[in-house]
């Protein structure tokens, strides 16, 4: 009886294997797509919420919304504070104190990203919609713009 000869079968192993490593990298790569829209999502409505919020800070503050999101980037906040006493002890601390009020060395907001223009993009990379005439922010990337 003749011995079998296994030169076929390699080849075949070979192609069965990595059809199934095709098929893994191919359902790893749906998941990883997936799984990036939902961090997406999560950062769009974590930035939308600061944005609005920063923008309601600079409101109460300043009597008005800014004009712009890169307002809330540029300027640095200055709180209304009149206690002549707390005014002593904050200086003490070294504070700034300036025309009546507290100057803190950080912005409205904090940028996340920019484009070369200056726009304050959303997480999926368009520069968000922003009216000054309301305050309100929102995204203009399809599907997400009533966030």
């Amino acid at each position: 009886m003749p011995i079998l000869d296994n030169k076929g079968r390699t080849v075949l192993e070979t192609v069965m294997a990595l059809m199934i490593i095709g098929i893994l990298l191919f359902g790893a790569l749906a998941y990883i797509q997936k799984a990036s829209k939902i961090a997406k999502e999560y950062a769009l409505m974590s930035e939308i919420s600061n944005i609005r919020s920063s923008s309601m800070v600079y409101m109460a503050v300043n009597k008005r919304f800014p004009e712009s999101l890169e307002q809330l980037v540029r300027e640095k906040v200055m709180v209304p504070f009149n206690d002549p006493e707390a005014m002593e002890e904050l200086e003490d601390m070294g504070i700034a104190m300036k025309g009546g009020g507290i100057t803190i060395s950080r912005s409205y907001l904090e940028k996340v990203s920019v484009d070369e223009d200056g726009n304050i993009l959303d997480p999926f990379g368009n520069p968000y919609d922003y009216d000054p005439d309301t305050g309100m922010v929102r995204s203009p990337t399809p599907g997400y713009g009533n966030w």
